[in-house]
């Protein structure tokens, strides 16, 4: 029982969940070439900021904008290993704000600068 003129709310199933996690996954690894940010994904999803932090780090154990950037590193591994760009074109590809910043976040991330992926990959 409710109190009267109480807003009944319905939690999403585990499942439901899961897919909605899966969906930002696949939206995020589709948009690497653009600024993807947390207000986009609540027009997208239709879900508030905060709901759609704590889901997605609970289904994933990582942030939205750790997996963000994650997935344009991923993007910039495979333009460097196969695209021909140099860094500067790679980090304007991906949104970067500017090429130093780029190369400081793909460092972070793997360990090495893009020069030095791009030698370890023998490209």
């Amino acid at each position: 029982a409710t109190k009267k003129g109480a807003i009944e709310t319905f939690p999403l199933t585990e499942e439901h969940e899961d897919a909605l996690v899966d969906d930002i996954c696949r939206y995020l690894q589709e948009r690497t070439e653009e600024t993807v940010r947390i207000s986009d994904l609540c027009g997208e999803f239709g879900y508030s900021r905060s709901f759609l932090s704590r889901r997605f780090l609970a289904g994933t154990g990582e942030t939205l904008a750790a997996y963000a950037v994650r997935c344009k590193i991923d993007r910039a591994k495979q333009l460097i290993r196969d695209s021909g760009l140099n860094f500067t074109q790679i980090s304007a590809l991906l949104a970067f704000e500017n090429p130093q910043y780029f190369s400081r976040v793909f460092k972070k991330c793997t360990g090495m600068t893009p020069s030095e992926f791009k030698n370890s990959a023998h490209v």
